[in-house]
């Protein structure tokens, strides 16, 4: 072949030449394309949307559609968990600053959850009336726990004193009473006295008994403050004790297995007594409890007062005609508290008469104590003016 025409054999040699190089490219299109794909965290939206960006100029159009469509949904399900966790946030604040009772962090509490449902679009009114709400149910609880507790306390403390008054002798109910809880300081003192008399009337039948060993005292403590109908039914079952007994007892004799069954009968009435004038005292107590309450209640709003006009202009013209000198004083300086001073001091001398079982004042004595000829009417002891001057009969 030598010195023949060799352009067609170089045209076709070219020719392959040029197709091995064409089918080279395509096949390193792969490595191109994996080389350029994002790398990142597909549980971030941003990134999942440059994977689409990415498949789109890759030529995957079904694999950019499903990564947008993914992309779209990841950044809607993060709004959301990021407008929950703000909403949850905000309110969780509110219900925080209404346990806390402080006024200006509710108010600050309030407009930020405002705001934050302001800035997501959500709802914060039913957000506010929820937390309101179960603050004002685990108020009404806590409440309704502390004076069930209050109750409970109270109701313990009495039956200790009882349980411990019931067996105690003449020289431990001053002791009872004194170590008493101080809720039932009252009830303990009447429950001493109670069972003081009850004691002496066990002494008098031990004494009986002594002289007389052969009989029985069935006599029992029956408390005069009793009702009339409660102390003739206890009078009246004692006689028919008593009346049992004289059969039984013949000529300074018991007949045979009597005597413990008497004793015994009796002592069931006089248990049944001492629990009746329990009961009684009970019952004043609690009386005694409410006018305390009421007392107590009037007095603080008496303090919380200044009277009406007419009063203070009534009380203003007495006290300059009682207290000359101080007309000419800084009537500005010291008219207006003096008013209100008297104003109060005759409300409390009111109350006191109104509630002279329980009036106190601190170092006051009783209501209606007499000494030095004058009498103790209420109100501060210091004062001149709680007391009256006592006429000679």
């Amino acid at each position: 072949m030598r010195g023949g025409d060799q352009s067609a054999n170089l045209g076709g040699m070219l020719s392959q030449i040029g197709e091995t190089v064409g089918g080279m490219g395509k096949a390193f299109e792969p490595i191109t394309i994996a080389a350029t794909k994002p790398r990142g965290d597909m549980d971030d939206p941003d990134h999942v949307q440059r994977m689409a960006e990415w498949a789109a100029r890759s030529g995957d159009t079904t694999s950019a559609q499903m990564y947008a469509s993914q992309a779209r949904d990841m950044a809607k399900e993060d709004r959301a968990k990021k407008t929950a966790a703000s909403m949850n946030t905000a309110t969780s604040a509110y219900a925080k600053a209404l346990e806390s009772g402080d006024p200006t962090k509710i108010d600050t509490a309030y407009n930020a959850l405002q705001s934050a449902a302001s800035s997501n679009g959500q709802d914060a009114f039913a957000r506010v009336s929820a937390v309101d709400k179960d603050h004002a149910t685990k108020k009404a609880q806590a409440d309704q726990a502390a004076e069930t507790l209050r109750v409970n306390k109270e109701r313990a403390a009495q039956e200790a004193v009882s349980v411990k008054m019931n067996g105690a002798t003449a020289e431990e109910i001053s002791e009872i009473v004194k170590n008493a809880d101080p809720s039932v300081a009252m009830y303990a003192q009447r429950m001493g006295v109670t069972r003081a008399a009850y004691l002496a009337s066990e002494e008098k039948t031990a004494q009986t008994n002594k002289l007389n060993q052969q009989s029985l005292d069935l006599s029992f403590h029956i408390d005069p403050a009793l009702p009339d109908e409660v102390k003739e039914q206890l009078a009246g079952e004692q006689e028919a004790l008593q009346a049992e007994a004289d059969k039984y007892f013949v000529n300074g004799t018991w007949l045979p297995n009597t005597r413990n069954e008497i004793s015994q009968k009796r002592q069931k009435l006089a248990d049944k007594a001492y629990y009746s004038s329990s009961q009684l005292h009970n019952t004043e107590q609690a009386q005694t409890n409410i006018r305390t309450g009421e007392y107590r209640r009037l007095t603080r709003d008496i303090e919380r007062q200044f009277g009406s006009p007419d009063e203070r202009e009534v009380i203003e013209r007495e006290l300059k005609e009682d207290n000359e000198w101080l007309v000419n004083d800084d009537e500005e300086k010291w008219s207006e508290q003096a008013i209100t001073n008297e104003w109060r001091r005759q409300q409390r001398k009111s109350a006191d008469k109104s509630y002279p079982d329980v009036a106190t004042w601190p170092g006051a004595p009783a209501i209606g104590t007499i000494e030095g000829g004058f009498e103790y009417t209420g109100g501060d002891p210091a004062k001149k003016s709680s007391y009256k001057a006592v006429e000679d009969n």
